[in-house]
């Protein structure tokens, strides 16, 4: 039986059967690769999103150190309250940040170090009451030693946000 045999019914038929065949392998294609990219967009946006909050839990962080760093020169009482109320400041912004990034991380790595800064910070933040102490009571010198020595702590704390950003990236 030749093709010229069939009638144009069955022909057109077959024609249709084709072409609504291809119409739909091309809309399950498109639909499959649309869904794709709602996936990688909102994996880009969670990406984004973290970055954000290390980003800015990092500016927060070297903002509350700076502040710290900053009460063991001798300066007016206006000054004095200024760099303390900004101590505080970035250090509850920090929080807030630490708070907002902590849930969006997906390694338990990342939970272990973000732990791990928080307990750094609460040891911090007993050197910088200390320092806030010696400040006020005109001890520069010692408060200025106690910067040097809670540097290290600043430091790890630092370094944990950095690598969440590095694997972040990956």
């Amino acid at each position: 039986m030749s093709i010229r045999s069939i009638g144009i019914a069955p022909k057109l038929f077959a024609v249709i059967a084709l072409l609504a065949s291809a119409i739909l392998a091309v809309a399950t294609m498109a639909f499959t690769t649309i869904d794709h990219m709602e996936d990688e967009t909102q994996s880009i946006h969670r990406s984004a999103t973290r970055m954000l909050h290390a980003g800015r839990a990092t500016a927060n962080l070297l903002a509350y150190f700076r502040n710290v760093e900053f009460l063991p020169i001798e300066m007016s009482e206006a000054d004095r309250n200024h760099y303390e109320a900004g101590a505080v400041d970035e250090l509850r912004r920090f929080g807030a940040r630490i708070d907002a990034l902590a849930p969006m991380l997906t390694r338990p790595e990342d939970h272990q170090a973000i732990a791990n800064a928080r307990r750094d910070m609460d040891i911090y933040r007993a050197v910088h009451t200390r320092i806030q102490t010696l400040s006020r009571a005109g001890d520069f010198d010692t408060a200025g030693k106690l910067v040097l020595e809670g540097a290290p702590t600043a430091e790890r704390v630092r370094a944990v946000l950095r690598a969440i950003e590095a694997r972040n990236l990956e």
